[in-house]
């Protein structure tokens, strides 16, 4: 239950500004994510385990043709047996970071599901004004129960 149920409180004011702004299931907001390189989905990892398009010349960039490049790494899109490897590395070991890994069975859903989570960091860090309400209220109870 929530202000939502009974229109007790216009939308502006009950639910994060970014949700109103950013919609994970555009192709928009996929790509911006999709640009932040391996932060969130690595198309290197997608693209070697097969994972990157669940049909043929059907994948997120099948519009990009050949090549496309992200945070600085150009990825071939359909080449023989170097598919996926980002065109200045060797493909060699990997030292930390946010890639590495295909965990999602497409990098469509890969990249929907980053939004998500990006969206829920953004919404985390600028609460609706309800939820800051909320938050002194329970401060204001806390600090009382200590003056006791």
């Amino acid at each position: 239950l929530g202000p939502q149920v009974l229109d007790f409180v216009p939308s502006e004011y009950s639910e994060c500004h970014h949700r109103s702004l950013i919609k994970c299931k555009s192709r928009e907001d996929k790509e911006r994510i999709a640009r932040m390189g391996t932060h969130y989905c690595d198309l290197g990892a997608y693209l070697s385990s097969g994972k990157y398009e669940e049909v043929v010349d059907t994948g997120f960039w099948h519009d990009a043709g050949s090549s496309v490049t992200l945070d600085g790494h150009t990825y071939e899109l359909h080449v023989g047996e170097h598919r996926g490897l980002p065109s200045n590395e060797s493909g060699g070991r990997r030292l930390s970071g946010g890639g590495g890994r295909a965990a999602f069975p497409s990098y469509d859903l890969c990249l929907e599901q980053s939004c998500t989570l990006d969206l829920a960091y953004k919404c985390g860090g600028t609460p609706d004004i309800l939820t800051v309400i909320g938050h002194a209220g329970v401060a204001m109870m806390i600090f009382e129960s200590g003056m006791h």
